[in-house]
Formats: structure tokens, sequence, C-alpha cells
């Protein structure tokens, strides 16, 4: 049988292992951002005519940037997140009983 701290070990592993997982997509996304947009750039320059590869640039960097938001946190509360946390888990142990 499971103490109460080997629960909240798992836990904790569970949510950072999540949170490693988001990162990791996060890198993988800008990576293929940087990658397809150097080469819509390379492609536009070598074609000449008009600069069309602003645009692709423009639009995936608003949602790559919202991504990174999401995933780093920059307008994250982690202590209102863990407080909600804690109210969660204390509302499921009674609704257990």
């Amino acid at each position: 049988m499971k103490k109460e701290n080997d629960f909240y070990r798992d836990t904790e592993y569970e949510e950072a292992k999540k949170r490693v997982n988001e990162r990791v997509g996060f890198y993988v996304h800008l990576s293929v951002y940087i990658s397809v947009n150097s080469f819509l750039h390379i492609l536009n320059l070598r074609e000449g005519g008009e600069y069309w590869a602003f645009y692709p640039l423009l639009f995936w960097g608003v949602g790559l940037s919202i991504h990174g938001i999401n995933v780093l946190g920059f307008f994250n509360n982690s202590k209102w997140k863990n407080k909600q946390i804690q109210k969660e888990i204390e509302r499921q142990r009674r609704n257990k009983l």
C-alpha cells in the first residue's frame, strides 16, 4: 500500500515530467520555426520579386510567442496555481469520504 508521501512524490514527478515535455515541445517548435523561415527567406531572396517571406514569419511568430508565454510561464503565478492545486486535492479527498 502506498503512503501519502509516495502519492505526493508520484504527483510531483508527473507534474515535473509534464512541464519538461512542454518545454521540449516548445524548443522543437522554435527549431522548426527557425529552420523553415530561414529556408523561406533564402528562397524568397533567391527568387526575387515581392518580399512575401515576412508573412509566415510574422503570423507563425505570433503563434510561437503565445506558445512560449504559455510554456515558459512569463505570466504564470506559481503561488496561485499551487494554492488552487491544494484546494483541488482537498476537495477530492473530501469527496472520497
